[in-house]
């Protein structure tokens, strides 16, 4: 009885957490579409990316990839760096260990060289993940 209490407690804060995060989506969508292709704009799309983890992976990814190409383009390093640990991020969802490593030590290339800290850690945090 202990158990079903508490899964019938539980379903309506999982939807609301998957409901808030396609709010969150749906809003970062629009401020894209009024967005030219900068930092900006690449931020917003890492920031999609980082709202379908767990949600739906190939998505995630896909605004990583648009992420990335931005980045690029206006030589941005840590939006860069970002893209590449929503798209491990999203590769671990799926269960591809090898691939999220391979974007996790792209990122940690790319913040060792700009001796960016905060971002490290994060992919320290995601390699630490995956192995363990």
């Amino acid at each position: 009885m202990k158990q079903l209490l508490s899964i019938l407690l539980l379903v309506p804060i999982l939807i609301f957490a998957q409901n808030n995060n396609y709010r969150t989506i749906d809003s970062l969508s629009h401020l894209a579409k009024k967005q030219k292709a900068d930092t900006t704009l690449a931020d917003i799309y890492n920031q999609i990316s980082y709202n379908y983890i767990y949600q739906n992976a190939d998505s995630g990814i896909l605004y990583a990839r648009r992420a990335l190409t931005i980045s690029k383009k206006v030589n941005w390093q840590c939006g860069t760096g970002n893209a590449f640990i929503q798209m491990g991020s999203h590769f671990t969802s799926k269960g591809a260990y090898d691939s999220s490593m391979h974007y996790f030590d792209k990122a940690l290339e790319i913040f060792n060289a700009i001796h960016e800290t905060y971002h490290l850690g994060k992919v320290y945090n995601q390699m630490g993940i995956v192995k363990a």
